[in-house]
């Protein structure tokens, strides 16, 4: 759990995205999630934190899956 904490931490802080990106980010009138190679949140935009009522804080490193319950079946098909 405290692993999960630090990995939250440090992806929330995102060096990696610039004030421009997370603008057109922010814009879109659609959710966005960005999503690593082991399948877990790594970004959501405003829209997103909407749709799942959560802040982008609680919805970085959780799961996709456990997000979007029907992209398992997109994906195991």
């Amino acid at each position: 759990r405290w692993l999960n904490a630090r990995r939250a931490h440090q992806r929330v802080s995102r060096p990696w995205l610039d004030t421009d990106t997370r603008a057109v980010l922010d814009a879109c009138p659609d959710a966005v999630l960005g999503v690593d190679e082991q399948g877990d949140c790594i970004l959501a935009n405003a829209v997103a934190e909407q749709v799942f009522g959560r802040r982008e804080a609680d919805l970085v490193g959780t799961p996709a899956m456990q997000l979007l319950p029907d992209l398992a079946v997109v994906i195991r098909d």
